[in-house]
């Protein structure tokens, strides 16, 4: 993307995704010789990165601007060991946008691509998880309880501004009480927002009987709820569902337990009904009126996600290659399962990756949760360059070309998969 040879900051502000925006920021930074050392010594890709969050990502520009003094620390390598090092909530929101700052420098200045900078970002995520847990419940006492990732965290591919989608679960039968208790100071500790910022808004309400059922159960209780019939929405959630810290042990017992359940050997017409409803009630979301949605709009990242999980449910009972939470892991394995063409799987793999750093850029702009493509010229071509696309046409004939991609797998991926099952039951 932005590709330099030396630190050339008139060149590099000019490309900018808002050149005007990324001048009077530098002009402010510029009054700060220390940081101004830094960049001048900034490996050059890593400079434009800076130079480019200037003129893009207010959240993270108003970050730098008010501690300028921070920019050398704020250069070096990604360094999750500091999260450890956390002593309460203040500091962990610190580390939290300090690491968030480097890992978008690095994006903007095309030094990491989208599957290094998701995994970053859910790096980041899981090690604040854990040192927020033992901030809330000290490891002497006991065992505790484990978190479980679920959606994008859980597959490792954590946006700028996703909530975290979390469940909780114990080897044993929990004190009711005194557990939610806990897991509700935990829940606050993540969600309350300051003038520093917040850490991460939880969503819990994918956990067994959702909003209704207890914040915390036994791999017991969760095993017999999906051996009694959970619905097909719930297995798909929990397809992507990964132990993040705590009783790790308790959650990979309970992976072990719901492999065949959430890929079952044989299905029924009732199971595979499911599936079709899903479809059809994604298929009215991705139609709303308004701006296009990179997330649940026709074309968009859902459209891939129930693609690949799709033939994760139907095949991974004989491919436990497949059984794996991360989207962009199950496009690359489908070739060798005989499940798509190499081919056609280096083309969703691209799309989805184009798409997962569209929603990246739009939510790296002031950290909100929006996945709404921008209708303006103006603000579509500060979102293309961004991106490193000069021109926007450039952009949205990409663009149309992975929304396309997307569209096709969605379109095709049930008659033709469900009509196979129901006659061979697998």
């Amino acid at each position: 993307m932005y590709k330099t040879v030396q630190y050339d900051p008139d060149r590099q502000l000019a490309a900018a995704p808002d050149p005007e925006q990324a001048e009077h920021r530098y002009t402010r930074l510029a009054g700060h010789r220390q940081a101004m050392q830094a960049l001048q010594a900034a490996p050059p890709a890593l400079a434009a990165g800076v130079l480019a969050l200037l003129g893009y990502s207010n959240f993270l520009s108003n970050f730098l601007l008010c501690r300028p003094q921070a920019l050398p620390r704020l250069l070096q390598e990604p360094a999750l060991h500091a999260v450890g090092r956390c002593r309460n909530a203040g500091e962990l929101r610190l580390c939290k946008y300090q690491e968030l700052f480097k890992i978008a420098c690095r994006e903007l200045g095309g030094l990491w691509d989208c599957e290094q900078v998701l995994r970053a970002q859910s790096a980041l995520a899981d090690a604040i998880l854990a040192r927020a847990l033992l901030l809330c419940i000290p490891a002497d006492d006991g065992p505790g309880p484990c978190v479980l990732a679920l959606g994008k965290l859980g597959g490792a591919e954590l946006n700028f501004s996703s909530d975290v989608d979390l469940a909780f679960v114990s080897a044993a039968q929990p004190d009711g009480p005194a557990a939610t208790a806990a897991l509700n100071r935990y829940t606050r500790l993540l969600d309350e927002r300051t003038e520093e910022g917040f850490l991460y808004r939880v969503d819990l309400r994918l956990r067994p009987w959702g909003p209704a059922g207890p914040l915390l159960l036994s791999v017991d209780a969760v095993g017999h709820y999906f051996a009694s019939g959970a619905q097909a929405w719930e297995r798909l959630a929990w397809m992507r569902m990964r132990p993040v810290t705590g009783a790790l042990a308790a959650g990979r017992e309970l992976q072990e337990r719901l492999q065949p359940l959430l890929y079952p050997r044989s299905l029924d017409t009732a199971t595979l009904q499911g599936w079709v409803h899903i479809k059809a009630r994604l298929s009215r979301q991705r139609n709303h009126p308004g701006s296009w949605d990179v997330k649940a709009g026709a074309g968009g990242i859902r459209d891939l996600e129930f693609f690949a999980q799709l033939l994760q449910f139907l095949h991974g009972a004989r491919r436990p290659e497949l059984r794996v939470a991360a989207t962009q892991t199950v496009l690359s394995r489908l070739p060798a399962a005989g499940l798509l063409s190499p081919q056609e799987a280096a083309r969703a793999r691209a799309a989805y990756q184009y798409l997962r750093s569209i929603e990246n850029r739009l939510q790296m702009v002031d950290e909100r949760q929006t996945h709404q493509l921008p209708n303006d010229t103006g603000t579509r071509l500060r979102l293309a360059r961004s991106m490193g696309m000069q021109e926007l046409a450039d952009f949205e004939s990409r663009l149309q070309d992975c929304r396309t991609v997307a569209r096709n797998c969605f379109d095709s991926v049930l008659p033709l998969t469900l009509d196979a099952s129901l006659t061979t039951g697998q």
